[in-house]
C-alpha cells in the first residue's frame, strides 16, 4: 500500500472525532478525519463497488442500494448502520446530493444517491485535508451553553 493511502485500516476507531493525517497518526499537519478517510476507503474498496461506487467522472460517488449499503457496508466501516446518520455526516462535510437533473438526465433511479464534494475526487486523496467538518450552528451552541430555561406553570380563567 502507498504511504499516501488513506483506508479504515489505519485510522482510528470512528467513535472519537479526533483528527488523522494520511498515514494515521494523530497531527496538526495534514489533518483528516476518522470520517473522511473511512469514507475515502469506503468508495475506493471495489469489494463494495455494487452497493457504492465512483461516478465514471471522478467528481463524485454513487450509492446503489441504501438499504443493502446500511446492513453490510456502513458496519464494516462504522459503528453503526444507519444511513440517515451517514447522510448527515456527510451534509456535516459539506457534501451535497447530486439530483439527476444536473447531469442532463430526468433518469430517476429511486435508489441510486449520488454525493459530491469539490475536494473529494478520485486519485486525489491529497485534497482531502480541504475538507472540513462544518462548526455547529452558533446560535444553538449558544442557547444551549447559556441558556436558561424557565418553565412557568400558571393558571389561566
Amino acid at each position: 500500500m502507498d504511504s499516501k493511502d488513506v483506508s479504515s485500516s489505519n485510522i482510528g476507531d470512528g467513535q472519537h472525532h479526533g483528527e488523522y493525517n494520511q498515514q494515521g497518526t494523530q497531527s496538526s499537519q495534514n489533518p483528516i478525519t476518522a470520517f473522511l478517510a473511512k469514507l475515502w476507503a469506503l468508495v475506493n474498496d471495489p469489494s463494495c463497488d455494487d452497493l457504492i461506487a465512483w461516478d465514471p467522472s471522478g467528481g463524485s460517488f454513487h450509492v446503489y442500494d441504501q438499504a443493502r449499503f446500511a446492513r453490510e457496508i456502513l458496519p464494516r466501516y462504522f459503528k453503526h448502520n444507519n444511513f440517515a446518520s451517514f447522510i448527515r455526516q456527510l451534509n456535516m462535510y459539506g457534501f451535497r446530493k447530486m439530483s439527476t437533473i444536473e447531469h442532463g438526465s430526468l433518469q430517476n433511479e429511486r435508489d441510486d444517491i449520488e454525493f459530491a464534494h469539490p475536494h473529494f475526487i478520485r486519485g486525489q486523496d491529497s485534497l482531502l485535508e480541504l475538507i472540513k467538518r462544518r462548526a455547529p450552528d452558533n446560535q444553538q451552541k449558544s442557547t444551549i451553553q447559556g441558556g436558561i430555561y424557565l418553565t412557568c406553570f400558571c393558571k389561566r380563567n
